[in-house]
């Protein structure tokens, strides 16, 4: 880059150096030879060949008045084009000086993640977030540099006690979650077996990260955006994430347990042998949601949209499903021991092979105290339920409570 500009300066000073010279003998020669043209070309030779001297001087002036204003419009022109050719060698220059400038900064900053100093460290964290807000060509680099720095300093280990994060990890993470909030392009997350205990990603934008086999135990990720997101195997104990968009997320063997999940959208994720006891899914929308074999003992559910979920198999065994909409549901072969249905719609749902061993629902009386009713057969026809004749645990009369 540099020898492209010295050979466009040059460039320029050639032209400038030819144009004065050409200039000066248009000035020069040009208004003689226009004014004895003019005179030969004459169809009046008599009148034409009658010029004074002080008249054929006037004539020669006036032409090369004229001469000098047409120069003087190539010089503005020719000035206007050197200030342009300046101003993008000068733009050149900028983007090369910021350039260099990034890449000192950005060198200098990964040499503070590996400083003894904990402020040091938190230093160059802090340099490489500023680098991703400025550049947008290094924005992923860094991205990608930060993750692989969070599975250095905190991947997930064996331990029998319960996993601790630093400072750094925090930091790091917390950074990463506002990166990916900057402007798009949306960025790629890799944080596949990482230690993330109690970190706060918040409102981060994580779609279609890969989280596999993190730890994530109560993890702050309330508003955040993992749609498309793979988190199987991933330990989501006590997690937060209330509101987060999980759009067609993976969980598959994923652990859930005590996850607080209350108004999230799981809209078609797959949550094939999760571990969401005692999971709060309140208002949780799990349309066209993966539910074969997982473990649902416990959990809320109450007012979660499950219409057309597949709960093939699944336990759940003292769930709370008040005023879940189960339409179109498969829960073939689900164990609903003890569930609550109260006020839950089933049209449609297909409970071939359940088991419903003392499910109930809450009536009231006139006098508005509530009282427990047994889940019975006449029930779950009444609300057009299929595969009833083959559920397990239904009494075969009892009150239903239908009025």
């Amino acid at each position: 880059m540099p020898r492209r500009r010295a050979w466009q300066s040059l460039a320029w000073s050639v032209a400038a150096v030819v144009f004065i010279v050409a200039a000066a003998a248009a000035i020069r020669w040009i208004p003689e030879f226009l004014v004895g043209w003019a005179l030969q070309s004459n169809p009046n030779p008599v009148a034409g060949l009658s010029l004074t001297v002080a008249e054929y001087v006037t004539a020669v002036t006036n032409a090369r008045q004229g001469v000098l204003f047409a120069v003087g419009g190539i010089i503005a022109v020719f000035t206007l084009l050197i200030t342009l050719a300046k101003h993008n060698l000068d733009r050149e220059k900028q983007i090369l000086d910021q350039d260099a400038n990034w890449t000192n900064r950005y060198t200098e900053a990964i040499k503070q993640l590996g400083d003894d100093s904990t402020s040091v460290r938190l230093g160059g964290i802090y340099a490489l977030e500023r680098i991703a807000q400025d550049s947008l060509r290094d924005r992923q680099t860094i991205l990608d540099v930060l993750c692989a720095n969070l599975l250095d300093i905190s991947p997930v280990v064996e331990s029998s006690g319960p996993e601790t994060v630093s400072v750094d990890t925090t930091a790091v993470a917390a950074v990463v979650g506002r990166i990916t909030k900057l402007s798009p392009p949306r960025q790629t997350v890799v944080l596949r077996g990482t230690n993330l205990t109690r970190v706060p990603l918040d409102s981060a934008d994580l779609a279609h990260a890969d989280l596999a086999y993190a730890n994530l135990t109560r993890a702050y990720l309330t508003y955040a955006n993992l749609n498309g997101a793979s988190l199987n195997g991933t330990d989501l104990t006590g997690a937060y994430l209330a509101k987060a968009l999980l759009n067609g997320s993976k969980f598959n063997d994923a652990n859930l347990t005590g996850a607080l999940l209350n108004g999230a959208n799981l809209t078609r994720a797959n949550l094939t042998r999760a571990n969401l006891t005692g999971t709060n899914l309140t208002g949780t929308n799990l349309t066209d949601a993966y539910l074969t074999h997982a473990n649902v003992t416990g959990a809320n559910l109450t007012d979660a949209d499950l219409t057309r979920a597949d709960l093939t198999g699944a336990n759940l065994t003292g769930t709370n499903l008040t005023g879940a909409d189960l339409t179109g549901a498969n829960l073939t072969g689900a164990d609903l021991t003890g569930a609550n249905l109260t006020g839950t719609y089933l049209t449609g749902a297909d409970l071939t092979g359940a088991n419903l061993t003392g499910a109930i629902m809450w009536g009231q009386t006139n006098s508005g105290k509530n009282y427990e009713v047994k889940i019975t057969r006449e029930y779950l026809k009444y609300r057009h339920a299929k595969g009833i004749d083959k559920i397990k645990g239904l009494p075969v009369e009892g009150n239903t409570a239908l009025t």
